[in-house]
């Protein structure tokens, strides 16, 4: 599939999909090494995002996220 005005939406909603699913894929691994005794932590420290006193949207970005957000793209132009 390619990018255009009608299918803009569809990856930018697979992209967020990878990105969500890769972070917390991510976080699940982190969390049984860390349970198993191995200590490691490859993510950022603070979160991205917006604060409109109203609303507050953030992120904490780490390496399933990028792996996700790959995926995401990858299987939009597979479709």
């Amino acid at each position: 599939m390619t990018i255009n005005s009608k299918t803009l939406p569809v990856f930018l909603g697979l992209l967020l999909i990878g990105m969500i699913l890769g972070g917390l894929a991510w976080e699940i691994v982190e969390r049984i090494a860390a349970a198993a005794g191995t200590d490691f932590h490859l993510g950022m420290e603070n979160p991205i995002g917006f604060d409109l006193h109203v609303v507050a949207v953030s992120i904490l970005l780490n390496i399933g996220s990028l792996a996700g957000a790959i995926l995401g793209i990858l299987l939009f132009f597979r479709i």
